[in-house]
């Protein structure tokens, strides 16, 4: 990987951890729907797509899609939505974001993906 992207990734990383802070910190003051908006945001921002698109595909593929890298920068996403739904009492549906969460952290390499 280039330095040129490496820094792309890394300013990415960077809006995902801003966005994510500011989400869980609205959260927790009770501004959930707020919060929820926000992370809407996040996903155009830094993405490029919609929150619910990668709902509603499959790990597999959400990494083709985005790529190796940005479906790491969307597992954090993902991960602080969970976060959210617990909060809120939707156990059942962050435990299965967090499922989502962790297929996308174990495909970390093209040879991963097909086994």
């Amino acid at each position: 990987m280039s330095s040129i992207q490496e820094d792309y990734l890394l300013r990415m990383m960077q809006q995902a951890i801003v966005f994510i802070q500011r989400v869980l910190g609205m959260a927790e003051a009770g501004k959930r729907a707020e919060a929820r908006q926000d992370l809407d945001q996040a996903w155009e921002k830094i993405l490029g797509l919609p929150r619910g698109v990668a709902h509603r595909l499959d790990s597999p593929s959400l990494v083709r899609m985005l790529g190796q890298e940005r479906a790491q920068v969307a597992a954090e996403l993902l991960e602080a939505e969970a976060r959210l739904c617990f909060m809120d009492g939707e156990e059942e549906l962050g435990t299965q974001i967090l499922a989502k969460v962790a297929s996308l952290r174990q495909k970390e390499s093209p040879e991963s993906s097909g086994k």
